[in-house]
């Protein structure tokens, strides 16, 4: 029997996955796999809550799924079809969205569907109980090569452009380099 569900892929084309990283990147293609059956049955998880809502705590208690299965299969959810750049309202939703009923200090999620019959009944004053998605982050490992790029950029420049009054810039790169390199290393260990 094939899929119908088509699955969420909200990172570049994935689940989501740490660049870079052999187990992460056979992990997203495992995840890859299985994301239609396991997103379809959160998917139905969320919208079989109507207008109640559901937290991804008794979604994992309903499915048996793991915490870290059905909190990114949500966010895969959220994001799909929403773009941040434009107003948040019916047609800017994920397949599901967030509102801002909580229990055990967890948001409960509500299909599409739901949502957008919420809008219509309530206006602009849907916003008091549907909450946009949140924002993405970037890694801190890219933030940090980032911040690297651009001290090194700056060190390179300042050495070109003046080369007599900047005689120790080739030293103090150097160490800025041993410096990151040294955070980054420090930083792969703990993660």
């Amino acid at each position: 029997m094939p899929d119908f569900f088509q699955p969420s892929f909200s990172y570049a084309g994935d689940t989501g996955k740490v660049g870079g990283s052999d187990t992460s990147e056979a992990h997203a293609e495992y995840e890859k796999k299985r994301a239609s059956s396991v997103q379809e049955t959160v998917f139905n998880c969320i919208e079989g809550s109507y207008y109640r809502g559901v937290t991804s705590k008794e979604i994992e208690e309903a499915t048996g799924l793991s915490h870290q299965t059905v909190s990114s299969t949500i966010r895969n959810l959220e994001l799909d079809n929403y773009d941040p750049k434009v107003p948040f309202a019916p047609y800017n939703y994920g397949r599901v969205v967030k509102t801002s009923g909580k229990r055990d200090n967890q948001h409960t999620y509500i299909s599409n569907g739901y949502a957008k019959k919420m809008a219509t009944r309530y206006g602009d004053g849907v916003d008091i109980f549907l909450l946009r998605p949140t924002p993405r982050r970037s890694s801190y490992k890219k933030r940090h090569q980032d911040l690297f790029d651009k001290v090194a950029s700056l060190l390179t420049t300042i050495s070109e452009n003046h080369p007599n009054e900047v005689a120790s810039a080739p030293i103090m790169f150097t160490g800025l380099v041993e410096i990151c390199n040294s955070e980054r290393k420090q930083d792969e260990e703990t993660v």
